[in-house]
């Protein structure tokens, strides 16, 4: 990966500017970015307890905590601090998506997806450790990777999840080299929904990890609001092609089929499962973009339509009807 100053890496940065910085966005509104601020006030307060060991490390997002414990010592840049991670995250996920050759029309208009604006202003720390997640992914240095692995698992420990799907589809691309993978991708989603609602309290339980029962607290998405990515998986498991010569772009296809039913199936037993749509709407949308033309055209207009319907709620448009 290499960073220049070109016209479209300017570009990147004007539209991420824009984005975060100028368009008036209702940060009251934003649970987690608020969230967030109130625990740089408190850090600024009480501080912060470092004296963490061996599990504790990775289950408390260490990295997290610490960056936002540096930041509560200076009061007049708190939100611009925020606003800046949101910025710097924009940034990335777009690069990413430019790099896969996606025409900037889709970017531009896909990226004010809902989901993937609540992720961008609000949900920074999954955001982050994604982004980061990422910049791993573009990069071929081990010695530089594992690193960014570490980092990314002690903002969010969702990385732990992210980085075994990328891995149990690195394997399985190695063995099948074939499109039979995007299959495997669907059915490796239903059992990983199956283990985040009924397994993975087992494993948190003994720990006394505070996410222990977690699933059953947490609001679940409806199947209905669900569906419409499923039908996108499915479009990708049998009108994709495999790549021969881009061994990236069959797992970032893989990937997106993973994320989009992980949703679906969480959605059918109640469990949450809109982070992992939300963290791979740019993946989804490069996984689109090269399908052949007559399906990437209609999942795209379906796409924009459902997209609608979105914002529709999002912004609470009905209130003037």
């Amino acid at each position: 990966m290499k960073l220049v100053i070109n016209k479209q890496n300017i570009l990147i940065l004007l539209y991420a500017y824009i984005y975060v910085f100028i368009l008036p966005w209702n940060f009251s509104s934003l649970i987690d970015y608020n969230n967030y601020l109130d625990r740089i006030i408190r850090l600024s307060i009480y501080g912060y307890d470092n004296n963490l060991e061996g599990y504790s490390i990775i289950t408390s997002e260490y990295l997290w905590g610490l960056l936002l414990f540096k930041v509560s010592k200076y009061p007049l840049i708190y939100e611009d601090f925020l606003k800046f991670i949101s910025f710097f995250n924009l940034c990335i996920y777009t690069f990413f998506t430019l790099k896969k050759k996606v025409h900037p029309f889709f970017i531009i208009v896909f990226f004010f997806n809902p989901i993937f604006m609540d992720l961008i202003m609000s949900q920074l720390r999954i955001a982050t450790a994604f982004s980061i997640l990422l910049i791993a992914f573009m990069l071929n240095n081990k010695k530089i990777q594992l690193p960014l692995l570490v980092s990314a698992i002690l903002i969010h420990t969702a990385s732990l999840v992210f980085i075994g799907i990328y891995y149990i589809l690195y394997l399985l691309q190695m063995r099948l080299k074939s499109r039979k993978e995007y299959l495997y991708a669907m059915i490796i989603a239903f059992f990983i929904a199956l283990f985040l609602k009924y397994g993975v309290d087992m494993i948190l339980v003994p720990l006394g990890d505070r996410r222990a029962n977690y699933s059953e607290v947490i609001s679940n998405s409806s199947v209905k609001y669900s569906l419409f990515w499923f039908i996108a998986a499915l479009t990708l498991v049998f009108k994709s092609k495999y790549h021969e010569k881009d061994f990236k772009l069959n797992l970032i296809i893989s990937f997106s089929i993973v994320m989009m039913s992980l949703f679906f199936f969480s959605s059918v037993i109640g469990a949450y499962g809109q982070r992992y749509v939300a963290v791979s709407v740019p993946l989804i949308v490069i996984s689109i973009y090269v399908l052949p033309k007559k399906y990437s055209w209609s999942l795209f207009f379906l796409f924009f339509i459902w997209q609608l319907f979105q914002l529709f709620y999002w912004l609470h448009l009905y209130d003037y009807i």
